[in-house]
């Protein structure tokens, strides 16, 4: 008809009347999943669920193709839709919408993510598989919707999911271990010590962008407060690599609480390294771990403004001093006064 309100009466009354399982019906309507109206289309994708029985091959091919449909609207409706002729954890209808991760079109992929938690149960080993397989695709997008969907089809901590992620930490392509990382530390609990030991461990990574996502997530890993995982973090203010000695900085919040003691005593440490890009990973570190007039900063830092030989050190922990020091306090003017006849204070 041409009238629009016609032909949505028409599709209504059509899957109302219509046999469940009718061939006829079920391929009248498959036709109308293309029709140029917007609302013929979300009624044709809504009469199909009404009509078809569950675990019907054909249909469920047919509704699981809308999730690359043009339209918004009708993409929307397909997880129900799936889910309501679709038996759940159907390794067919599983491998379909994982498949669908892989899509050019970002919207297609979101929706693909969507779908996930409508056909598979959290904990199905034929979903994690597939989800976790794209962690090695070669596209990135592509990886950020796997480590989006492992969420989707695993619980936190699930021991197989992580076993699955595990395996990508050695792939032989840099972009599938750093995003195995990622999705490593996205699915744990925070404080769990064996995942905290596998994204420490690819801070070796001959690769320096697996580097830099390691020393990143190794803070959201870590249980804050914990000794082992502070000195783990503080030593990286020594890597040759600045990237991770950036995100080592980074990290020092998420594992520390400002003026922890562990924390402060292992950052102003490596305030003595030769490295002049350690001790200034070590001055920026320090600000992230101590309040402002904290009298253990203070007087490890007046140790090494007083005890240290070399000039650049001496110089570097009276600029950090001046950081962390209370404008006017004796522990701020004495030490410095001290050295004023030695250095150059800028």
């Amino acid at each position: 008809d041409s009238e629009a309100v016609v032909r949505l009466a028409a599709a209504a009354v059509f899957s109302q009347v219509a046999a469940k399982g009718n061939r006829f019906a079920l391929a009248a309507v498959k036709t109308r999943l293309e029709h140029q109206d917007l609302e013929v289309r979300k009624a044709a994708t809504k009469a199909l669920v009404r009509i078809a029985e569950k675990g019907d091959e054909t249909a469920i091919s047919a509704v699981g193709s809308c999730l690359e449909h043009s339209e918004l609207p009708v993409r929307k409706y397909v997880p129900k839709a799936l889910a309501a002729i679709a038996e759940k954890n159907n390794p067919h209808v599983v491998d379909a919408v994982s498949e669908r991760l892989e899509h050019r079109n970002g919207q297609v992929r979101a929706s693909a993510l969507r779908a996930l938690e409508y056909v598979a149960t959290k904990g199905d080993k034929h979903a994690i598989d597939a989800v976790s397989g794209r962690l090695e695709h070669n596209d990135g997008e592509v990886r950020f919707a796997a480590i989006r969907g492992l969420k989707k089809v695993a619980p936190m901590g699930d021991d197989y999911a992580l076993s699955q992620i595990s395996l990508r930490l050695k792939h032989r392509d840099g972009k599938a271990r750093a995003s195995a990382v990622e999705a490593l530390a996205s699915m744990s609990w925070k404080g769990d010590r064996n995942t905290f030991q596998k994204v420490a461990a690819r801070l070796t990574d001959k690769e320096a962008g697996v580097r830099k996502v390691a020393a990143r997530k190794l803070g959201e890993v870590a249980q804050k407060g914990d000794p082992h995982a502070i000195r783990s973090v503080g030593k990286l203010l020594e890597h040759r690599d600045r990237d991770v000695r950036f995100g080592a900085v980074q990290s020092l919040p998420a594992v520390a609480e400002v003026n922890d003691r562990v924390a402060i005593e292992s950052v102003t440490s490596r305030l003595g390294s030769a490295q002049a890009g350690v001790r200034r990973a070590a001055m920026r570190g320090l600000l992230k771990v101590a309040d402002v007039g904290n009298e253990q900063a203070m007087e490890l830092c007046t140790r090494h403004l007083e005890g240290s030989r070399d000039a650049d050190i001496r110089q570097d922990a009276a600029r950090t001093m001046r950081q962390v020091g209370t404008p006017g306090s004796d522990r701020l003017i004495i030490p410095v006064a001290r050295a004023w006849a030695n250095m150059r204070i800028t």
